[in-house]
Formats: structure tokens, C-alpha cells, sequence
């Protein structure tokens, strides 16, 4: 049977050829995210959007034996392959999803995500399950990025019907329909105690080949720039004209890409 597209996405799609690079990176978020959880061992946390494990698998080192660490995500497969690396004993995996968590009330000392808020449409909704879950004084700590401010990097002239569709697209679309306001609007409003957030910035080295790989699969289908083009009505032959463009300009030479991005942390 064939993975679900968010596991294909994790597994296969998403770095092309340059995984090593961005591994290190998603390392150095992970470590972020978890410092900030302030995790102790005895823990019970929550890795909400677990995909492959990357946040739970390392919590569950810090949680230790006398922990618990529940993984949760919408793709069974993803979670298969959380699970087959789980080697601390205190992992459990649950499928569902930010609305609907399956966890008691005021159970979890953390909840954890990287790039989950971006997916979810009702982020107040989400705020208000994850305050759930969350004991009093629990903490909640997202990174996210803000997809709608990353800077473009290739000249458009002559692609002006792209770009226009582009931007009208980003209001459409929840990787791009936010900036780090709403999230905190979103959390306060679900009467956590507190809410601030680290403003930073993810950079991407690329050249020519790795923006445009990015381009079509820095997001699973449907929600990825090439998509994004697809939905505001830019031909798929239009789209990869501008692909190639695209990549024929930046060429060979490394450049850094950037995307602005925040740690949000929560305390309930």
C-alpha cells in the first residue's frame, strides 16, 4: 500500500538531494523548541504533528523511562516511522489531529510542535485543545515560520502574471494567511496565561536547482508555492517555465534563502 502524502512528503520529497543540510537544521530547531519546553525527566509531554518523531523521539531521551511522551499526527505511516525508531520505552503513539486530541483533560506537562500551526485553519480552535491537555502552568512552545514574508530571491520580470497570482493566492492558503500576531492572538485568546514569542529567521542554502525543488515541494501537495499557482490559475506549463527560469538564473552559485520565523511559547 502507498505511503499517505504527508509521509511521502517526510521521507522522500521534501529535500531533494541536500538532506544533510537541512537535518542539521531541523536539529538545531528541535533542540530549540525542546530547550524552551524546559523538559525534565518524569515529563509527560505531547508531540502534536509528529510526523517521523523529530521533536518526540528526542523528548522521550529527556522524559526518560519514568516519562511519557505521546506522539500524535494525522499519518499513520509517519507515525510507523516515528515508531520504529523509539527506543527510550516511555513513546506512545496516538492518530489525530490539533483539534481533536486523544488525551484527557489537563494531563500533559508540554505539548511540542514544529510547523504544525501552519496546516490548521482554526488556529483559535487549536489554542483551545492544547490549553486542554495542558496542565495549570503547563507549557506549549511552536516554531513556526512565516511563510508570507520569505523573501524572493528570483527576478519575476517578464513572470508579473505569476507573482500577481502568487500573492493573491497567499490569503488563501494556511501556509501563508498569517503573520506571528494572529498566533499570539490566537493563544491568548484561548486564556493561556501567558504568550510571547522569538522572533528569528530560517536560512536555506541553495543554488539554482535547490530553489526550485523548495518551489514544488517545500510543502506536500496542495499546499506548496507550485500548487499555490495551480489554484490561482497559472497553467502547470506556465509554472514550470517559471521553474526553469527560475533556476537557469540562480544558476550553480550557494546563496542563503531566508524565511522569517517564531518560537511561540505558552504557559497555561
Amino acid at each position: 500500500m502507498p505511503e499517505d502524502k504527508w509521509s511521502r512528503w517526510l521521507n522522500e520529497e521534501r529535500w531533494g538531494d541536500q538532506a544533510g543540510p537541512f537535518q542539521a537544521a531541523l536539529n538545531s530547531v528541535r533542540d530549540r523548541i525542546l530547550g524552551l519546553a524546559e523538559l525534565k525527566p518524569g515529563a509527560t509531554v505531547v508531540d502534536l504533528g509528529a510526523g517521523t518523531g523529530l521533536l518526540g523521539l528526542q523528548a522521550a531521551r529527556q522524559a526518560k523511562r519514568e516519562g511519557t511522551v505521546v506522539l500524535v499526527d494525522v499519518s499513520r505511516d509517519s507515525l510507523a516511522s516515528a515508531q520504529s525508531d523509539a527506543n527510550v520505552g516511555c513513546e506512545r503513539f496516538a492518530v489525530g489531529d490539533a483539534l481533536h486530541l486523544p488525551l484527557i483533560s489537563g494531563w500533559a506537562d508540554a505539548v511540542v510542535i514544529r510547523s504544525v500551526l501552519i496546516y490548521i485553519p482554526d488556529r483559535l480552535a487549536a489554542a483551545h485543545e492544547i490549553a486542554r491537555v495542558l496542565r495549570p502552568g503547563g507549557r506549549f512552545v511552536a516554531y513556526e515560520p512565516i511563510n508570507r514574508r520569505m523573501e524572493q530571491i528570483v527576478d519575476m520580470t517578464g513572470f508579473e502574471d505569476v507573482r500577481d497570482a502568487y500573492q493573491a493566492a497567499m490569503d488563501k492558503n494556511t501556509l501563508t494567511n498569517f503573520a506571528e500576531d494572529d498566533l499570539v492572538e490566537a493563544f491568548r485568546g484561548a486564556g493561556f496565561t501567558s504568550v510571547e514569542i522569538v522572533e528569528d529567521d530560517s536560512r536555506f542554502p541553495v543554488r539554482g536547482k535547490e530553489w526550485a525543488h523548495g518551489f514544488r515541494y517545500g510543502a506536500p501537495a496542495g499546499y506548496n508555492a507550485f500548487d499555490m499557482l495551480l489554484t490561482a490559475r497559472i497553467s502547470p506549463e506556465r509554472a514550470d517555465e517559471f521553474l526553469g527560469h527560475g533556476e537557469r538564473l540562480l544558476g550553480d552559485e550557494w546563496r542563503v534563502w531566508r524565511c522569517p520565523c517564531v518560537y511561540l511559547i505558552a504557559v497555561r
